[in-house]
Formats: structure tokens, C-alpha cells, sequence
């Protein structure tokens, strides 16, 4: 399951959509859930799989069969999947679950809970299928959206339209009027043709889809102190600012990126300023509205916390250039055991507690040992 090409304004949709040259342009709503596929065989669910990393996700069977919307048996002999997002409503969430950050994170929680409990206030919605068989055989993008629909399958709300202004007319018609109205959340637009192309949608992002975002949302606050996050080697800043909602999650930390920001924005402890989200997840500072006089400088740090050794301040990383900190060993195992596929493996639970009392200190480097598993002589075990 791969995830799709974003495109945030009109300018940028234009130059997407004159290289598709499309007669006909499907326009669906971007739901903002947690991605999953549902398994059938002869027609008879099997399972259901979390979108993962693309290739290997988790098995929610248990908790998908109690959803709103799941469907145990299908009208056809359909052997296939097809795929949903899992959403919590609005209201559910405001009955239930003000304690979460928003309705995304709530359902991420629910979905994955090995009890099972709560997870009967989700919704599925349907947007995709991909049929194995020779009974059911897709001839385009809309005859998918039909069969869904005579399967009983509750549908992403879909609209077909002829140029290009009328898909940006219609983004704009659905940020301004619609998506305040919904019950769900959505943020952005999918865009598509009608033709069907299967090796396009084996690429890491397809190349004849795009997920058309909504405008970032900005909003303004003040920065009240730099953090500075160390992972392997590097130092990077992370602004602490007054609390804020922004785009239905309380925001205090937003990213950066490197002391090179810091010094083009003029940024200073107690400046205000303006952050939004990039991608709808990830905070970020903007720009700089106002910086008072009694404003203070940002400190850089200069000497290693773990090791001290002199930093160095390259103006896009701030890093540490001894080979021996063991803040390099730590995330070298950390990146080592991720690379090896173990699941499950805590870094909080485990792998930090067994670092910092010295039972675990690096990488064996037997070269004989990593051959064997190079070539699958030794099987790597996830237990």
C-alpha cells in the first residue's frame, strides 16, 4: 500500500495534471484515518492488515470485524482486497475521547488495542479494490467505485469533472464550505484518472494519482526556549512555544531544522512567531512576526553532552565529530536492530535501559557472523 504524491497549491496541481494530460479527472475526499486492506477469498473476509511501511503492516483482524461498515461476506466470489480508512466521527470522539489529540490518534490507539474494547466506535469507509480473480475484473477507476457499492461497501464521496479549474474550484468549494460540515476528517482532495494502471500503483508514490492538500494552517505564538535534540551524532533545535491548537492537536514543540534557520529567521527567545503544519503532522516555524528588545539570544551548544568534545557548526548540522561517543553506538545498534526487521523490539523498554547500564554497548563485529546472515545461513529471529 503506497502512499501518494502531495501537491499543496493550485500552481503545483497544474504543473502535476499537464503532465497527465487527462480528459476526465476523478476527484475523491483525502479521509484522514488510519489506512488499512481487507483480505477476501471466495468472497469471505480473511483478514485485515494496517497500511505499515507499505509492504508489512499488523494484522487488526479481531478488532476490524466490530467496526461499523465491515462486510464478512461479499454479493460476488471476489478473491482480492480492498481498501478503507478507519475513522472516528466527531461526535464519538467528543462524547469519548477529548483526553486524545484528535480523532486520527484516538482511532490509531483503538485500532491497535489487543482487547478489542472500543473498537465498535470506528467507521470504515471504502476508496479502493484490487481483484486476484478472473470473476471480478476492473476495466476503470469508476466501475471499481460501482462494484463497491453494489458490495454494500460505504464509499469515499466521489465527483468527475472535465478541466483542470473545476478540480481547483472544487478544492476550493470543499475547504471553504464542506469539510467544517462533516462528520470526519479529511485533508485534501485525491486526484485521478479513470484509466486503471496496476504497475503505477506498485511505485513507492504513483506517478497518475496525487493527494491535492488543503492550505497549511497557520498560527501565531512565541517562542519560549530551544531544545536540542541529539540523535546519533547530530544536535537539532527544537522550539518550545506557548501552547496552541493547530489543526485540532495542542501544539508546544515545532521543528527547526538546523542553526542555519535560527540565524535567517532572526529568531529569538521571546520572539513571536508564526508556525503551521507541514503535511498536516509535522509543527514548524514560519516566519518571525516580532521580536522585542529584551528578547534573548539562542544559545548554540558547543561541547558534546556525552562526550565533550568540541561541536561542530556546519550552519545546516550541528554535530559531534568523535567517532567514539557513545551516542553514535547507541544509534547505530538502534538503526542495526530496525534494519534487521525485528518487531516489537522497544527502544524505550528495552534497548535504552540495556545501553545505559552497560549490558549492551555495540554492534558484534564478527565478520564471520554477519556473513551467515548476509546470505541467510543464520535465519534472523523476530522472538
Amino acid at each position: 500500500m503506497s502512499s501518494q504524491d502531495k501537491v499543496t497549491t493550485p500552481s503545483e496541481f497544474k504543473k502535476w495534471a499537464k503532465k497527465r494530460n487527462y480528459t476526465l479527472f476523478i476527484i475523491q475526499f483525502k479521509l484522514d484515518g488510519i489506512s488499512i486492506e481487507l483480505q477476501y477469498e471466495d468472497g469471505i473476509f480473511q483478514y485485515a492488515i494496517t497500511r505499515g511501511d507499505g509492504k508489512v503492516g499488523d494484522d487488526v483482524s479481531a478488532n476490524v470485524i466490530n467496526m461499523k461498515g465491515f462486510i464478512p461476506k461479499l454479493k460476488d466470489n471476489f478473491t482480492g482486497a480492498v481498501r478503507a480508512e478507519i475513522l472516528l466521527l466527531h461526535d464519538i470522539f467528543e462524547q469519548k475521547y477529548t483526553d486524545k489529540q484528535n480523532c486520527r490518534n484516538a482511532a490509531a490507539g483503538i485500532v491497535r488495542r489487543k482487547d478489542g474494547v472500543a473498537s465498535g466506535d470506528l467507521n470504515l469507509i471504502y476508496y479502493d479494490a484490487i481483484s486476484l480473480s478472473d470473476y471480478v475484473i476492473f476495466k476503470s477507476e469508476i466501475e471499481k467505485l460501482k462494484w463497491l457499492k453494489e458490495q454494500n461497501f460505504q464509499t469515499v464521496r466521489t465527483k468527475t469533472v472535465k478541466s483542470v479549474q473545476e478540480v481547483i474550484q472544487g478544492r476550493e468549494e470543499v475547504m471553504t464550505n464542506i469539510r467544517h460540515t462533516l462528520e470526519f476528517d479529511i485533508d485534501g482532495l485525491v486526484i485521478k484518472g479513470k484509466e486503471i494502471d496496476v504497475e503505477d500503483m506498485k511505485r513507492a508514490k504513483p506517478m497518475k494519482q496525487v493527494a491535492f492538500k488543503f492550505q497549511v494552517e497557520e498560527i501565531e505564538t512565541v517562542l519560549l526556549d530551544v531544545e536540542w535534540s541529539i540523535s546519533g551524532h547530530n544536535y537539532t533545535p527544537v522550539a518550545i512555544v506557548e501552547t496552541v491548537n493547530l489543526m485540532g492537536t495542542t501544539v508546544s514543540r515545532a521543528s527547526l531544522a538546523n542553526p542555519n534557520l535560527i540565524k535567517e529567521l532572526g529568531l529569538k527567545i521571546g520572539s513571536e512567531v508564526m508556525i503551521s503544519k507541514r503535511g498536516d503532522i509535522i509543527p514548524k516555524i514560519e516566519s518571525v512576526i516580532n521580536t522585542s528588545t529584551n528578547a534573548k539570544e539562542i544559545k548554540i551548544p558547543q561541547i558534546c553532552e556525552v562526550c565533550d568534545t568540541k561541536l561542530i557548526n556546519e550552519g545546516t548540522r550541528l554535530y559531534c565529530p568523535n567517532e567514539q561517543c557513545p551516542k553514535r553506538y547507541y544509534h547505530r545498534v538502534r538503526k542495526w536492530i530496525r534494519k534487521l526487521g525485528v518487531k516489537h523490539f522497544s527502544e524505550k523498554l528495552m534497548l535504552k535501559p540495556l545501553f545505559d547500564n552497560g549490558k549492551l554497548k555495540n554492534i558484534a563485529r564478527f565478520e564471520g557472523v554477519q556473513l551467515l546472515l548476509q546470505f541467510g545461513i543464520i535465519p534472523i529471529s523476530n522472538s
